[in-house]
């Protein structure tokens, strides 16, 4: 994944996770796994689970009253516009463990990309 793969999740809407598509109520609290499924290009479906060894349930996102923050369909936003640089922390935190060969050699061009 590269920098330009984050979208900014600030832009989508706000999903009302209290019913599924079978109409069931659903309690936040009791949900344990979720996942987001990409649909179509600008749409996602929220899967629930309540336990670990259960199916997923799918989320109702109907919401009976739609707030402006949830009609907006403008295209979404790129999280960053340019490459994230790592901090003078880390780079000398990742140049010590090449240094003691606590990271293989093999690696050290990579890191000599990423930390320049």
């Amino acid at each position: 994944m590269a920098y330009n793969d984050f979208i900014d999740i600030k832009q989508l809407p706000v999903p009302r996770l209290n019913k599924s598509v079978e109409s069931e109520l659903v309690k936040v609290s009791d949900i344990k796994v979720i996942k987001v499924v990409k649909v179509e290009d600008n749409k996602v479906k929220f899967c629930y689970k309540t336990s670990y060894v259960d199916d997923f349930k799918e989320l109702n996102l109907g919401s009976k009253k739609a707030s402006a923050r949830n009609q907006r369909t403008e295209e979404l936003q790129h999280l960053y516009n340019q490459k994230l640089d790592l901090s003078e922390r880390k780079k000398s935190d990742v140049k010590s463990l090449l240094d003691a060969v606590l990271i293989p050699n093999f690696y050290n061009s990579y890191f000599d990309r990423v930390l320049n």
